[in-house]
C-alpha cells in the first residue's frame, strides 16, 4: 500500500503563568470575562478542586486566558498612542515653561 503521510502542524508551547487573585480581584475578572465575551454566563464561579479534599473549591478560571491575551493586544495596539500623547505633553510643557520665563514668572 502507498499511502502519503499526513505531517500534522506542530503544537505551539504554552506558557503558564501564575497569577494570585484575592477573591474580590478574581470576581472582577470574572464580570470582566463575562461582560467581553470570553466566559459564558452559565460557569461557576467556584468549582470542587479535582483530587483535593471534600468541599474544597476552587475557581474557575475559564476564558481568563483569552481575557488575558485580548487586555495585552490592546495595550500593544494603544502604546504607540500613548508615547505620541507623552511626546506631546513634554513639548507643551516646554512651551509653557519658556513662556513662563517670557513673563517673568519664574
Amino acid at each position: 500500500m502507498d499511502s502519503e503521510r499526513v505531517h500534522k502542524p506542530a503544537k505551539k508551547p504554552k506558557i503558564r503563568f501564575r497569577c494570585i487573585l484575592k477573591e474580590k480581584e478574581a470576581l472582577t475578572w470574572v464580570k470582566c470575562a463575562e461582560q467581553m465575551g470570553f466566559r459564558g454566563r452559565g460557569f461557576k464561579i467556584f468549582t470542587v478542586k479535582p483530587h483535593g479534599f471534600p468541599g474544597e473549591l476552587c475557581l474557575n478560571t475559564k476564558g481568563f486566558a483569552k481575557l488575558a491575551r485580548f487586555c495585552v493586544q490592546e495595550f500593544d495596539k494603544r502604546e504607540v498612542e500613548r508615547l505620541k500623547e507623552a511626546q506631546e505633553l513634554k513639548e507643551q510643557e516646554k512651551a509653557l515653561l519658556e513662556r513662563k520665563k517670557r513673563l517673568g514668572i519664574i
